[in-house]
């Protein structure tokens, strides 16, 4: 049901031309939408004024965010950061709210940078799977990022941090703000929650320090916006994992009847990628965003994969999984972010987070 509803909601919110039914059900949602704009309004000239105050840390902090609910590629960008900053012999530690997880600390630990000290299903999907890619790298959860940056501050020798989804977070001071826009539809119908995709108007904008356009690699930057922006593109990895981490080509699928799933916030591009692996799956099962997999999902898998040679998921979805779920060999694919002026982009977030520290 809540796929349903999330696929309806993507519909009315996007800017492309509704039905009837869609276009009535966005006029009943607007009242509703104009009370949380109003409220969010009132918390922001709360924090411009000095009136709610954000905790200053003592080291520098980079924020990933975006103004639009789903996928705008936020978790492979903390990636890239995390691998950018290594690059420099600088050592990052990862702070995620952990959607989903079922941990009840003020702060958890992912994993201290030797070994991971949760599963998916106590931290969340994300968390886990920027552990796994990083594992020299510190990785925290707190539904209140300020907890997690304290206890980054007492237990962890870091230069940096990195928050994972938390531009709307301004209880905590930071030193850059990336905020990210999906460049096919960046702002949707224009109108914030419930009514649209939104999460804050996009005046809000202009607390960001650049903006980073993902599924884009034109060098055009949005009217009206006079920030430094820069422009990036998904990749799918042509190599396949699986379960039990051995790696290959993803040639070896060829030939293969393709059973492919995914509960991402826009399944859809996840299937369309595949083309151009030369992958093109008998049958797509489109899941919920963060789905738990429960008995009752894995058996409606298995059923719907019947006559199929192998099972293909997203890495998102793999941190879930294991082996013995699954009578079929299952694989995933790693998604990655090339940004076209990735170097510039680094320079000015060192500029900023080591002039003011």
């Amino acid at each position: 049901m809540n796929g349903v509803f999330s696929r309806l909601h993507q519909q009315m919110s996007s800017s492309a031309p509704r039905p009837l039914g869609l276009k009535l059900l966005l006029l009943l949602l607007l009242p509703l939408s104009w009370c949380y704009s109003f409220a969010l309004q009132l918390r922001n000239r709360a924090f411009d004024r000095k009136l709610l105050s954000s905790y200053p840390s003592s080291l520098p902090i980079v924020s990933v965010g975006n103004i639009a609910v789903g996928g705008t590629g936020k978790t492979p960008t903390v990636d890239w950061l995390v691998k950018g900053f290594a690059g420099q012999g600088k050592r990052a530690a990862i702070i995620s709210r952990g959607y989903g997880g079922s941990y009840r600390e003020a702060a958890a630990v992912v994993s201290d940078g030797c070994q991971m000290t949760m599963t998916a299903d106590q931290c969340g999907d994300e968390p886990l799977l920027l552990a796994r890619r990083n594992p020299g790298c510190p990785v925290v959860v707190a539904r209140r990022r300020t907890e997690g940056v304290r206890y980054v501050e007492d237990h962890f020798d870091v230069d940096v941090i990195v928050l994972d989804d938390a531009f709307q977070h301004r209880r905590l001071a930071r030193d850059f703000d990336l905020v990210l826009l999906d460049a096919t539809d960046p702002f949707g119908n224009g109108w914030t929650l419930p009514a649209g995709k939104l999460r804050e108007r996009k005046s809000a904008l202009n607390r960001a320090d650049a903006l980073l356009l993902t599924r884009s690699t034109e060098k055009a930057d949005l009217p009206n916006l006079r920030l430094p922006t820069f422009h990036s593109r998904h990749c799918l990895s042509s190599m396949v994992t699986d379960l039990e981490g051995t790696t290959c080509d993803v040639n070896k699928l060829n030939n293969k009847k393709v059973y492919a799933f995914a509960g991402l916030a826009d399944n859809q591009r996840f299937f369309e990628g595949l083309s151009s692996l030369g992958i093109v799956p008998v049958r797509n099962r489109s899941l919920p965003d963060h789905v738990a997999y429960v008995p009752e999902v894995l058996r409606s898998i298995a059923t719907e994969a019947a006559g199929c040679d192998v099972l293909l998921t997203t890495e998102k979805d793999a941190v879930k999984l294991s082996d013995n779920m699954f009578e079929l060999p299952c694989y995933y694919v790693c998604l990655h972010l090339d940004i076209v002026e990735g170097g510039e982009l680094m320079q000015l977030i060192n500029r900023r987070l080591w002039r003011q520290k």
